[in-house]
């Protein structure tokens, strides 16, 4: 019987083992993600706010010559 209890033990220790390896690969991977995600907002900001200057640009520059 105390052997049953022991085995029962080893195995929700390596239960717990590896419930905690997963722990860790997921904080790993939502910091990865968090990572990427602050890099694709920047890149897309920049990437609007380079649109509204050439917009901006066209609209008071080059679109006031044009005749209609």
């Amino acid at each position: 019987m105390p052997s049953e209890h022991f085995h029962d033990v080893i195995e929700a220790l390596e239960q717990l083992q590896k419930s905690e390896a997963l722990n860790v690969k997921l904080k790993c991977a939502i910091a990865i993600y968090e990572k990427i995600s602050k890099r694709i907002q920047s890149i897309f900001l920049k990437q609007t706010a380079k649109r509204l200057m050439v917009t901006f640009f066209v609209r008071a520059f080059i679109a006031p010559s044009v005749p209609a």
